[in-house]
């Protein structure tokens, strides 16, 4: 074998183990727990503006805390009989400023 393929495969060695570690690290996070969450409320199904909120109306779902809305509403007795200021579709989280007493 010449020098030069030599260091062909020394460089690709030294690639594929940098790519080993990296993945590894990936690999070693742990999954979120609930601590790493946060419950917030979605509609389930279409609301106009004006409507009523009603236990029927909302669910909760749990995300992560980086994926929620750091203004959203985190369960559904903080918006039971309270009415949305706007239009709001099936499955959006409802945030406080959504929500105004009728």
């Amino acid at each position: 074998m010449n020098p030069a393929s030599i260091k062909h495969i020394v460089s690709a060695l030294i690639l594929f183990g940098s790519l080993l570690g990296q993945a590894g690290a990936v690999l070693a996070q742990p999954a979120p727990s609930q601590n790493d969450e946060q419950v917030v409320v979605v509609v389930t199904r279409d609301v106009s503006k004006g409507t009523v909120a009603t236990q029927s109306l909302l669910s909760e779902k749990r995300l992560e805390k980086r994926l929620a809305p750091i203004n959203a509403v985190s369960g559904i007795s903080e918006c039971v009989g309270r009415a949305f200021k706007r239009a709001r579709s099936k499955g959006q989280i409802i945030l406080i400023e959504d929500l105004e007493n009728p």
